[in-house]
């Protein structure tokens, strides 16, 4: 009994660094922050870091990863967009995008976890999704705050697409070599 519970307690302080390190890495790929002078909503690498937590974190730890990312936000800390501190970021228009994070990498993770060895086209389809997911989110909340569902759509979609095009190849080309590392580390938990 007492060797179980070793295990379990190593097993839990491997997903604890594990969700630390995932929040860190999210709020390093904020920092890179591209504005636009029409639209609130600025171009980053967050989108990408939410869909790489999901492909190497899965379902449980990459939700988690960004609920602390986003406690950080709430904290104070400059971990938003280009280093922003804004403890209120969930009244300004980005919101949306940010409550979908988690959501999205739940979805996708999950999405891959239900293939033991998923192909691309499932990769493409569950980044997809996640996108999917981030976008609905963040379009619908922006689309009240710019008050008109295609005002959302011109602000907080169209301008973004192209990105998602490329950062959705980027995830989809590492996306064997990732899942393989995360079956390896996962024989430690």
């Amino acid at each position: 009994m007492h060797i179980l519970t070793q295990i379990k307690e190593k097993s839990y302080a491997l997903s604890l660094i594990q969700i630390v390190l995932g929040s860190l890495f999210l709020a390093v790929l904020a920092q890179v922050k591209i504005y636009l002078p029409f639209t609130p909503i600025p171009i980053s690498l967050q989108t990408f870091g939410v869909l790489m937590l999901a492909v190497g974190q899965g379902s449980r730890n990459a939700p988690l990863s960004i609920l602390l990312y986003l406690l950080f936000a709430f904290c104070g800390l400059p971990v938003l967009a280009g280093g922003r501190i804004d403890s209120l970021w969930l009244l300004g228009p980005t919101a949306g995008y940010l409550l979908g994070f988690p959501l999205a990498a739940y979805l996708t993770g999950r999405l891959l976890e239900m293939r033991k060895s998923p192909s691309l086209i499932w990769g493409a389809f569950s980044i997809l999704m996640g996108q999917a997911c981030i976008y609905f989110l963040g379009v619908t909340y922006l689309s009240y705050v710019v008050g008109g569902v295609v005002k959302g759509i011109q602000l907080g979609l169209l301008p973004f697409l192209p990105g998602v095009l490329i950062k959705g190849g980027l995830i989809l080309s590492v996306l064997k070599p990732t899942l393989k590392l995360k079956n390896r580390l996962a024989c430690w938990e």
